[in-house]
């Protein structure tokens, strides 16, 4: 996403869909983590689950590059 193109309102829900993101991913590795310790799974099964902070640090990479350009559009500079 090129940010000086995008309108703020743009970038704005950008930032809201990507904050419910990150609460449902970590809600839902959260209860992935549990249900599998819980049934006893094979460390194999844990594996998918354990990849989920590579996709939480790319979501909060780019929300914080996000906050940063609409927190230097608000203070007018760039």
């Amino acid at each position: 996403m090129k940010l000086l193109s995008a309108s703020t309102e743009k970038l704005r829900q950008t930032e809201a869909t990507l904050k419910k993101l990150l609460i449902i991913f970590s809600a839902l590795g959260g209860t992935a983590v549990i249900i599998l310790f819980f049934l006893k799974a094979k460390f194999i099964f844990f594996i998918p689950v354990l990849m989920m902070p590579v996709i939480f640090a790319s979501m909060a990479a780019n929300l914080k590059v996000i906050r940063t350009e609409l927190k230097s559009r608000s203070s007018g500079t760039r």
